[in-house]
């Protein structure tokens, strides 16, 4: 009897936080803040991980209900009523695309802002990409030992990249014959794979453990290579059904340093190492330097049969890199 009181409490209480939500959204200001607070009490009360899982995705990028189920790893019903709560509290909007699936974005303006702030509170401090683990941002201990949040970016608080032309070359232009030590032990030779490939070049992955370079936010372009990463992990599938068959990371760190992002980001690909930067130097890609060590600029190449048939640069935000590349193949 008591637990069904307590039940029944329970819902009373979510079902009156939902609807003091929703009516105190209309204000500016003061009514993010206040269905922030909201929000807090409801997920504390009812303890559900998937809706942080939730607002943790989508305060970073764009996701089908099909693609957000298989991420979240429920039903499609479970996550579409989730979806329609978000949507209620006027923070979320399915968008119909010309293909007739649906996109769930953030509004703009309170609504990206109340998500952000969500996700700052409860994808913790080292998260992998959404794995689903969370701590507040503001765990001291594992700040104090240098952890650092490589998936949470306020884009909007990093400077722009702009484009330089070192990437014009490229359309057009037919890989050279070199091969490039993968993450799975094996070389690499991306003139002669058959079939459509896509290969990214980044910069460079940060490490929990490991503090980024001196300055690196303020480096144009620099920060992101981790929420890029997961981008292309979680679009994987959708990727292939549109004929995608070979998709790998390419950076200047050695296999041994990328074996570890591999690992902690599960991703599902091959990662390629151009620490020498011959691979670089043959196809003149752009690149910058720092703490005296030579770094690709952030560059996304789709490769048909050894030859580039299109590339993205710059490219920001990076985690929107692989939707990037699905919407130009669906064009």
């Amino acid at each position: 009897m008591l637990k069904i009181l307590a039940l029944a409490t329970t819902v009373f209480f979510a079902t009156t936080f939902v609807h003091g939500a929703e009516a105190s959204f209309g204000e500016e200001g003061a009514s993010t803040l206040g269905i922030a607070r909201e929000f807090d009490r409801l997920v504390n009360l009812l303890g559900d991980d998937v809706l942080r899982d939730m607002v943790c995705r989508l305060s970073s990028e764009r996701y089908t209900p099909a693609r957000l189920s298989a991420a979240l790893g429920l039903p499609e019903g479970q996550v579409l009523r989730r979806i329609n709560a978000l949507r209620g509290w006027g923070l979320v909007r399915l968008v119909r695309r010309d293909s007739g699936t649906s996109i769930v974005e953030p509004l703009s303006g309170a609504g990206v802002h109340t998500l952000r702030r969500w996700a700052n509170k409860y994808c913790f401090v080292g998260n992998s990409c959404g794995e689903r683990s969370y701590k507040p941002s503001n765990n001291l201990k594992a700040r104090d030992v240098g952890m650092a949040n490589l998936h949470d970016v306020r884009w909007d608080e990093l400077p722009v990249p702009e484009d330089d032309g070192g990437a014009n070359h490229l359309i057009g232009m037919r890989l050279p014959n070199h091969r490039l030590m993968s993450t799975s032990g094996t070389e690499v030779d991306l003139s002669a794979l058959q079939g459509l490939s896509v290969v990214y070049a980044y910069p460079l992955t940060g490490r929990p453990d490991k503090p980024l370079p001196d300055g690196w936010d303020m480096i144009s372009g620099a920060r992101g290579c981790t929420p890029q990463s997961c981008s292309f992990r979680d679009h994987v599938d959708e990727l292939n059904k549109l004929g995608v068959t070979h998709i790998f990371g390419l950076s200047t760190q050695d296999t041994e340093y990328q074996r570890e992002a591999v690992e902690r980001l599960h991703l599902p690909f091959e990662l390629l190492s151009d620490a020498d930067l011959l691979f670089a130097k043959e196809m003149n890609l752009p690149t910058f330097e720092v703490e005296g060590k030579i770094l690709l600029k952030r560059l996304t190449m789709v490769i048909n049969e050894g030859q580039i048939t299109h590339y993205f640069y710059p490219v920001f935000p990076p985690d929107r890199s692989a939707q990037d590349v699905v919407d130009w193949l669906t064009r």
